[in-house]
């Protein structure tokens, strides 16, 4: 008896090892399921590698959408669906498990938009949903600002893990959610800065005050500002005629016109190299490296190039952008967003005279005017920075880290 006992423990401690193992190493399911609320939604739930795909069906509609967290591999995840109709905006906002919230997804003439796109349209919804409970930063942006210098800085809501610099033309703005500073780099006043470029969390510039020649570069941790010199060998300069090829594995390549010279600047090792001269050619880089004759280097610019398969389902952009399967891009003033895996597009919002536009993992940094905004699904549009001086020169003003 005993025996049998010990043999069953044994079975059944081995099946919850069996499912830990399963739990651990899964990376993938699909399920279908129904929510009825004011209507019966269908719903079709994928995840995959860490993501949550939604398809949500009603009567013969579709709303597909993606969600960026894992719920620790948990099955039928969205708990709620509130619909909301007014002339021909069909829109919902779906509710998480844990109460966690996206944003408002509309459908129109086929098309799907967020909030961003038809908020006046949408305020009776946003009523609606606020009654129910549920925080709604998402629909504005009403943090206070808090002076810095000659900046207005909306520190509330700068993301998590994220500093970003702006340029101040001795220096920077270094601003995060924790700390708000000056960094203050140079003792002349640089208009334009050419040559500054974050790679990882290092940040690295020249030293503008040599003015025509560099001998050093200032290495700057952006999380801690904390800064290092990077010294040329003795004798050696670089002229402010140099340009940038590009960045690989975290490597900085700059080629000098004048010099005919190619130098690789590793930011994290604290070194600069020689790379490329009249005798061995320089480096260039489209998808794996090659040598070209130097004076290919001074007759044009030559600029690495990043190998993008753009899908099919996007066939006209004016500018793209690309982290793993999400593509972000802007065609006449509008900003869509389009993921791979569900082969669809989302209109994120429309906006003129925007500039500077770089994607940081899923979150659009942009310049209107004399403000720094971001825009990510989850947030909606919110403001950064207020500073005039970006109203008169927009070159090279920001950067951003990501932890």
């Amino acid at each position: 008896m005993k025996k049998i006992i010990k043999n069953t423990l044994l079975i059944f401690l081995a099946i919850i090892i069996l499912e830990f193992i399963v739990f651990i190493f899964k990376n993938y399911h699909e399920v279908s399921y129904k929510i009825t609320n004011e209507k019966t939604f269908d719903v079709e739930e994928i995840y995959r590698d860490g993501n949550y795909y939604f398809n949500v069906n009603f009567e013969n509609n579709n709303i597909s959408f993606d969600y960026k967290k894992s719920f620790s591999k948990a099955k039928k995840v969205l708990k709620d669906v509130l619909y909301y109709e007014k002339n021909d905006l069909k829109c919902i906002f779906p509710v998480f498990k844990n109460n966690e919230i996206l944003n408002i997804l509309c459908l129109k003439n086929d098309n799907i938009y967020t909030y961003d796109y038809f908020k006046d349209d949408l305020e009776e919804f946003v009523i609606e949903i606020k009654e129910k409970g549920f925080d709604l930063n998402v629909f504005s942006d009403n943090s206070s600002s808090k002076r810095l210098s000659s900046a207005l800085v909306y520190q509330e809501n700068i993301l998590d893990d994220t500093y970003i610099y702006i340029w101040k033309y001795n220096g920077f703005y270094s601003i995060n959610n924790k700390k708000l500073s000056q960094l203050n780099l140079f003792s002349n006043d640089i208009y334009i800065n050419d040559f500054g470029i974050n790679v990882s969390k290092y940040y690295v510039i020249p030293d503008y005050d040599e003015k025509y020649e560099y001998s050093k570069f200032y290495v700057v941790n952006m999380t801690n500002n904390k800064i290092k010199e990077l010294n040329l060998k003795k004798n050696q300069k670089i002229t402010n005629d140099y340009y940038i090829n590009g960045v690989v594995d975290n490597k900085i390549y700059i080629f000098d016109t004048d010099n005919l010279l190619q130098y690789r600047i590793n930011p994290k090792k604290l070194k600069i190299e020689q790379i490329g001269n009249k005798e061995t050619g320089g480096l260039f880089y489209n998808g794996e490296f090659e040598r070209l004759n130097i004076y290919d280097f001074k007759e044009q610019k030559l600029i690495f190039k990043e190998n993008i398969e753009i899908p099919d389902s996007i066939d006209k952009f004016d500018e793209i952008y690309v982290n793993d399967e999400n593509f972000y891009y802007k065609l006449d003033n509008n900003f869509i967003y389009y993921n791979k895996i569900l082969d669809k597009k989302i209109y994120l919002f429309k906006m003129e005279d925007v500039s500077n536009i770089n994607l940081i993992d899923n979150t659009l940094y942009f310049i209107k005017e004399d403000t720094l905004y971001y825009y990510d699904i989850y947030h909606g549009i919110k403001k950064v920075i207020t500073y005039d001086e970006l109203l008169f020169n927009k070159t090279n003003r920001y950067t951003i880290y990501k932890k």
